[in-house]
């Protein structure tokens, strides 16, 4: 479905935006194709005989499906979703099926428990997630992340960053909104979204968020993936 979206409030992932999810994000984050199948190759690299793969925040359940893809006898995956947004989750099971695990959960109330699951994962993955929690609770859940891998494990992140050049960041603003309208968002569209998104999601800086997984305890944090104010790290 085409996301013809024009919020009146606080931006919330309920059933409107979880129908039209995928054309939003197509449209709206650049290059996520790209850094889509960066993941992938990332992840074949890192456990090339499979593992156990966690996505916090998976939304509805688009990159787990991509990983999906990736099974063979050769490389058996376990896949586990968590989501605040039962909506999400329930488009997260009609895409990928019964062989992923998916858990209604608030990373703000603490770990995700599934039943069987691993204590610990392979490969964890947070993409465009924790810029909407609450910064001072973000600490704690890189923590978690970092104390929930294997040896030799990897965390990949992305999120949207600001700039704290004044000058880079209305530069890159400008860009990005331009492309949102030569993806066929109207101006109405776009300045309504980023009203309903004020303060619901927080961006921090390239350099914050990678003080914040260093200080989680991740030893090796490198960038892999970046387009206009999206960036993707991977720590272990």
């Amino acid at each position: 479905m085409k996301d013809e979206i024009i919020p009146q409030g606080k931006w919330v992932f309920d059933q409107d935006v979880a129908d039209v999810f995928e054309d939003m994000l197509n449209r709206s984050i650049p290059g996520i194709d790209d850094m889509r199948e960066t993941i992938n190759i990332i992840i074949k690299n890192v456990i090339p005989l499979g593992g156990s793969i966690l996505d916090i925040g998976c939304s509805d359940g688009q990159q787990l499906s991509r990983l999906q893809a990736l099974e063979s006898p050769s490389m058996q995956l376990k896949l586990f979703g968590v989501d605040n947004s039962r909506e999400m989750i329930q488009k997260a099971v009609e895409r990928c099926g019964t062989s992923v695990k998916f858990l209604h959960h608030d990373m703000c109330d603490g770990n995700p428990r599934f039943s069987n699951g691993p204590i610990r994962y392979d490969v964890i993955l947070s993409i465009l997630t924790l810029q909407f929690i609450p910064v001072e609770l973000r600490p704690r859940i890189l923590f978690y992340i970092k104390n929930s891998l294997r040896n030799g494990g990897r965390f990949i992140f992305v999120e949207k960053v600001m700039f704290s050049n004044s000058e880079a960041q209305d530069l890159i603003t400008k860009v990005y909104h331009n492309i949102k309208v030569d993806n066929g968002y109207s101006q109405d569209q776009v300045k309504s979204k980023n009203i309903s998104l004020r303060n619901v999601l927080v961006s921090k800086t390239i350099e914050d968020n990678t003080k914040m997984l260093h200080d989680a305890g991740f030893q090796s944090v490198t960038t892999f993936w970046q387009n206009t104010a999206f960036v993707g790290w991977v720590a272990s």
